[in-house]
């Protein structure tokens, strides 16, 4: 009899082998454990059983456990992405010190042919020291038109145009513009260019104090009635050792190029930049714009870098 039930076992096994491997000995094993007379009920209760998944104590994330994951998310993203703005303005502005200093040696390479002389500096309203193309080249594009700086990009901050097409915005002109140009063009640049030549001037926002920032051997001509002087400055580029010549845009407070850094890169007459804060900065009227005193402003500002 029992050779009889070890058979039938056996075939019914193997019809739920597909479910179940498990040799027929296991299963009578188990099945012979159970109280009473074992049914062909019991003995599959028992199989189902042995497949029910266990529960090993894991489980899946809840929706408020992922919303609260992606809210932590989100704040370290909000948390870095100033520090990922900061970190590339100062990227920008190294670059910019970078260019000026590249100006710096083409302001020497300049003089090296020119009996020693500084670049002649254009000034006339206080709007004319960041132009580089009028009817002929002017300030800091001298450089260019002399072949002391081969490209143009050197002439602009990073911060103004975009680095890999290498477009300038619209106020600084395009770059197809530094080819042969009409005469009645003119190309400005985010740099401002300034040959020390006042004497026994005042500053109404320094209390009236009077300052001089003149240049030994400084000589202009071409006499502009609107600013009571010359509109052509040059000078030895020996008295330019330690005074400010150029810098960042001097021109209104709506364009300071790095105002997120509360400064300006300062190009000075022996060729090193560096960056230099100013009070004036936080007073719009003390920027040069488009007025008499602009060349005035704009020693002001010079000034103010040297000291």
């Amino acid at each position: 009899m029992k050779g009889i039930l070890d058979f039938r076992f056996w075939i019914l096994d193997c019809r739920i082998g597909c479910i179940r491997q498990t040799t027929p000995s296991v299963v009578i094993a188990s099945a012979a454990k159970q109280s009473g007379p074992w049914t062909a009920t019991a003995f599959i209760g028992q199989i189902a059983s042995s497949r029910t998944p266990r529960n090993d104590g894991k489980r899946g994330f809840t929706l408020i456990e992922l919303l609260v994951v992606v809210a932590i998310i989100a704040v370290l993203v909000a948390m870095l992405l100033p520090a990922i703005h900061k970190a590339r303005e100062q990227a920008r502005l190294i670059m910019c010190g970078s260019n000026l200093r590249q100006t710096g040696q083409g302001v020497h390479l300049y003089a090296g042919s020119f009996n020693g002389y500084a670049p002649v500096n254009h000034n006339f309203m206080g709007n004319f020291q960041h132009v580089a193309w009028y009817g002929g080249w002017w300030n800091f594009g001298l450089l260019f038109g002399q072949r002391m700086i081969e490209d143009p990009r050197a002439l602009y901050c990073p911060s103004l145009y975009d680095t890999e097409s290498g477009d300038v915005p619209s106020y600084a002109a395009q770059k197809d513009n530094w080819k042969p140009t009409p005469a009645t063009s003119v190309i400005r640049i985010p740099y401002t260019y300034q040959i020390p030549h006042l004497r026994n001037q005042q500053n109404p926002f320094a209390g009236g104090d009077d300052f001089t920032y003149f240049a030994e051997g400084a000589k202009g001509w071409g006499y502009d009635g609107n600013e009571g002087g010359y509109k052509y400055w040059t000078c030895p580029i020996e008295s330019l050792s330690g005074m400010a010549i150029g810098s960042d845009l001097l021109y209104s407070h709506w364009c300071w190029t790095h105002a997120s850094a509360r400064g300006f890169n300062v190009l000075f007459g022996d060729g090193s930049v560096r960056f230099k804060r100013t009070w004036l900065a936080d007073i719009p009227d003390c920027w040069p714009g488009w007025w008499v005193g602009g060349t005035r402003s704009v020693h002001w500002f010079m000034y103010a870098f040297s000291h």
